[in-house]
């Protein structure tokens, strides 16, 4: 736990999900959301059943859709849903 740092190069939020989760293990939502903004562009929008959802796209080009439940990443894809593994 404690204060968010720089120390992680975030290329692919897909590819590094379950690292990610590790590294931002203990963060409010609001410090993951501004690390995540710090790494890349983020928007978020609500969708048609009040739950808010993020496009990231890091530094590098890599983009990802995702709803987060606590700290865990729900990523969204083309008719479906997913986790890291």
């Amino acid at each position: 736990m404690g204060e968010p740092h720089e120390s992680f190069a975030l290329v692919d939020l897909i590819s590094q999900g379950l690292a990610v989760e590790r590294h931002i293990y203990g963060w409010s939502q609001d410090q993951i959301l501004a690390w995540l903004k710090r790494q890349g562009k983020l928007r978020s929008w609500v969708d048609i059943y009040g739950k808010e959802v993020y496009h990231f796209e890091s530094a590098f080009g890599c983009e990802a859709s995702f709803l987060l439940d606590g700290a865990r990443f729900v990523f969204i894809g083309d008719h479906t849903t997913f986790r890291p593994r």
